[in-house]
């Protein structure tokens, strides 16, 4: 479940970054990001996913 949270969050920043290419084609100057990046926003979103969960659980668990 989790590992295809992940992968689902780097094929958006994927696409993020594609669009990003197709947009610094047309302006003339680059505003991609690196790979480094395209990976590190995708962690980032995960994180913030895993946090999300953790909390969600440990309410319940606390509540109940």
């Amino acid at each position: 479940m989790l590992d295809a949270k992940l992968k689902e969050l780097i094929n958006i920043q994927k696409e993020r970054q594609l669009a990003l290419q197709e947009l610094s084609e047309v302006l003339g100057f680059d505003i991609s990001f690196s790979d480094d990046e395209v990976m590190q926003f995708a962690m980032e979103e995960f994180e913030k996913h895993l946090m999300s969960r953790v909390e969600k659980v440990l309410g319940e668990a606390l509540d109940g």
